[in-house]
């Protein structure tokens, strides 16, 4: 099966010739760093002072990272009022749904819940720029779903109309909760997701990176 697939893919290299085999691509240098991912220190509930201590306390041990990895827990997301909580060993609600583009309180300047720093400079880029310059990082990623959120993008949420994002309800093929069960498509299933239009799915990535 391994040949089969790889045998594939190459075919598929050279017909498209728009991306190359793995075998042709020079490692990332990011493979010789250490990095820290902030999931298992906080899971969702990661807040911008929890990242800066978590730096401090591997500067303290001696191991700085070259990069961090802010996972889930910094977006704006909620569950509609009506859907079914589809908890993932009690961190990650895969019912929530991206509300708002921007990140949540947790990570803006002086946030606070209930308030929206709609300066972009006190917002997810203070807390890239203060880390990054303090500890000497490289790189700084942050997560997403694919689709925003686990749960997709809320139709009709303010400030994200423009984005066309229309309910769906994925059926999955019987084979896949036989081979193994996941919540996330549970989730999926049970309260649905919510999909950014097509025509506008590059204009929505590029507002969700540009910040």
């Amino acid at each position: 099966p391994f040949e089969v697939i790889t045998s594939s893919v190459k075919a598929v290299e050279r017909h498209l010739q728009t991306f190359s085999h793995r075998e042709k691509k020079k490692m990332p240098d990011i493979l010789n760093w250490f990095g820290w991912c902030t999931w298992d220190a906080f899971y969702t509930n990661v807040t911008a002072q929890g990242v800066k201590q978590g730096l401090q306390s591997l500067e303290k041990g001696g191991v700085s990272p070259r990069f961090v990895i802010i996972d889930d827990g910094w977006q704006s997301v909620a569950m509609d009022p009506v859907g079914i909580a589809c908890l993932s060993d009690n961190s990650a609600n895969f019912a929530n749904r991206l509300t708002h583009i921007r990140e949540n309180h947790k990570f803006q300047k002086n946030g606070r819940e209930g308030h929206r720093e709609d300066d972009p400079a006190k917002g997810l880029a203070h807390v890239v720029n203060e880390i990054k310059g303090k500890h000497q990082l490289k790189y700084v990623y942050v997560w997403h779903a694919i689709t925003g959120y686990w749960g997709g993008v809320r139709p009709g949420a303010a400030g994200m109309e423009h984005y066309g994002s229309k309910m769906q309800r994925p059926v999955p093929s019987p084979g896949v909760p036989k081979n193994e069960r996941c919540e996330a498509l549970d989730s999926m299933t049970a309260n649905g997701l919510g999909l950014v239009n097509l025509d506008r799915a590059f204009s929505f990535y590029d507002e969700l990176h540009s910040y």
